[in-house]
């Protein structure tokens, strides 16, 4: 039950952010590659996957305010908490789901549009490289967690329909702002660690090694401590 519940309150943003953004990525990739010449070097079609790789990432962080939305800390606002806290569960298995749920989600939010962005490539003719898609994947998801968690945790101590994900969009756009005003914090971008600009091979567009295994790993601990934060902020709350 948790779980529909879940997904009857998320269903509708993900649906639109899913489709959406799959439809950006498989747009710019067929229009974009059938641009190019016969003679076009391979390294053409792999900037072409970079790129629309960037645009997954707006939209992928932008998804991840959106999905962060809700919860009850929005039902107490809004009066209806007292259904889901009869309910015989705990906050904690609540807020389990509800992390579970969007875990799914976002999974998915990033999957399905590089299948889309991959089969623009092969049907153009093209050539894929298939353990490129899967280093942006992993790049994608372990740094972009770290912004969906942010949300959830954001969601679970502001009130209101529109006051969380306004504060979530403003942490997103100032932590994309700062490590291109000071250098010294580029290193600690997430950002550019979901972007794979840091790794990027400008003469052949391909992602070189070695594979970053500690920022991605940071990211993940930093993943786990926020989900922990939001799963106390409403196992503390009064409602």
């Amino acid at each position: 039950m948790l779980w529909y519940k879940a997904w009857l309150e998320t269903r509708a943003r993900f649906l639109l952010c899913l489709l959406g953004t799959t439809a950006i990525c498989g747009a710019f990739t067929i229009r974009t590659q059938a641009q190019a010449m016969p003679d076009t070097s391979p390294w053409y079609f792999a900037s072409v996957n970079f790129y629309a790789h960037q645009y997954l990432v707006g939209m992928w962080l932008l998804s991840a305010v959106l999905l962060g939305m809700g919860g009850l800390v929005r039902e107490g606002a809004a009066g209806t908490a007292a259904f889901s806290l009869a309910l015989p569960v705990s906050r904690r298995a609540m807020a389990g789901v509800r992390i579970g749920c969007g875990a799914v989600q976002m999974v998915l939010m990033g999957v399905v549009p590089w299948m889309a962005i991959g089969g623009g490539t092969l049907v153009g003719g093209h050539p894929l490289e298939w353990d490129q898609v899967g280093r942006y994947l992993v790049l994608l998801l372990s740094g972009g967690f770290v912004y969906f968690s942010g949300s959830l945790l954001v969601s679970s101590l502001v009130e209101g329909e529109y006051t969380g994900p306004a504060v979530a969009m403003v942490i997103v756009i100032v932590s994309a702002l700062v490590p291109g005003m000071v250098k010294s914090w580029r290193p600690f971008s997430v950002i550019g660690l979901m972007s794979g600009g840091d790794l990027l091979d400008k003469q052949r567009y391909l992602l070189r090694d070695p594979f970053p295994l500690l920022p991605v790993g940071v990211s993940l601990v930093l993943t786990a401590a926020l989900l922990w934060l939001s799963v106390r902020a409403v196992e503390s709350r009064e409602f």
